[in-house]
């Protein structure tokens, strides 16, 4: 994985400003005791940080933010990660509302941004009037 701070600040920016506006808590999921990109995300949390004095945040661990999205889902509000590790939140957290079709996921680019459920589209039966079971 390589990452620079624009590539990271996108996404803060993202979560800080909803935060802001919600419960002035934003947690941010990497695996910086390991990752070298993991500790740039860190790095560059913090220097944004000054922009939203309101903001608590919060810095966790992947496999610990997995344990507890699904034991203590209402202590998160905004979660701010790399997309490997978001795509590994959403897969844990599925287990929430009982499928990973009701689980959203979101790509966000600098100018085009994607927003798909998680469970794909299906192609197998498209065009068949059918639901997916």
């Amino acid at each position: 994985m390589r990452y620079t701070i624009d590539d990271i600040n996108r996404p803060l920016e993202f979560g800080f400003e909803p935060a802001l506006k919600r419960s002035n808590k934003l947690t941010v999921v990497d695996k910086a005791n390991v990752l070298d990109c993991s500790r740039l995300w860190r790095t560059a949390t913090r220097e944004m940080k000054d922009r939203y004095p309101d903001v608590k945040v919060e810095f966790m661990y992947i496999d610990n933010a997995a344990m507890q999205i699904i034991q203590k889902p209402s202590d998160f509000d905004v979660i701010v990660t790399s997309n490997l590790f978001g795509d590994i939140l959403s897969d844990a957290a599925s287990v929430l509302p009982g499928s990973m079709g009701l689980m959203p996921s979101a790509s966000i680019g600098s100018k085009i941004h994607m927003f798909e459920p998680i469970g794909g589209t299906a192609p197998d039966i498209a065009g068949q009037g059918i639901l997916a079971r």
